[in-house]
């Protein structure tokens, strides 16, 4: 009887309170964009929700403290890279609950087999090209998530090196 009234005033604890600690999800849509902001979108979109990049090379814009990183070559968004599983109050995760520091494994679990290809001496990668999303994998989790237009191998800029 006693763990059935700590069990009934756990379920309305947690029916009435709501939680302020948790995150706004933005979700991670392969081949589309993150959150708000789609691929293809001008880099305005992304200057008016978190401010001008303090940090740029060419056409590649680094919020750092964000964990984000842009490319937008012509001032048009065509790569998201994600390096940060949250900032502040957002959190970056697929639908599927995917985000950085997931295990590999449960990234092909949610995504199915693919290729693997060897990034650097110590990371590889999951690439689902078809889908517009790869997932870069440092310790079997993973480090990093790019997101572009799903269009084939000429998205990456070619396809890299088979392991």
């Amino acid at each position: 009887m006693r763990y059935q009234v700590i069990g009934w005033f756990l379920f309305f604890m947690t029916l009435f309170s709501g939680n302020p600690l948790r995150a706004e999800e933005w979700f991670i849509t392969s081949g589309r964009g993150l959150g708000s902001i789609a691929i293809g979108e001008p880099m305005e979109k992304v200057v008016s929700r978190f401010g001008v990049a303090k940090d740029t090379m060419g056409s590649l814009y680094w919020y750092k403290d964000k964990g984000l990183e842009f490319y937008a070559p012509e001032n048009l968004i065509e790569r998201i890279i994600i390096v940060k599983s949250s900032f502040g109050d957002i959190s970056y995760v697929t639908p599927c609950g995917v985000s950085v520091g997931s295990f590999a494994c449960e990234v092909e679990r949610a995504y199915g087999p693919c290729r693997r290809a060897l990034f650097s001496k110590h990371v590889y990668t999951l690439d689902y090209v078809e889908k517009g999303i790869t997932f870069y994998i440092r310790g079997g989790e993973v480090c990093k998530i790019q997101l572009y237009r799903a269009t084939g191998s000429a998205a990456l800029g070619g396809a890299p090196p088979s392991l």
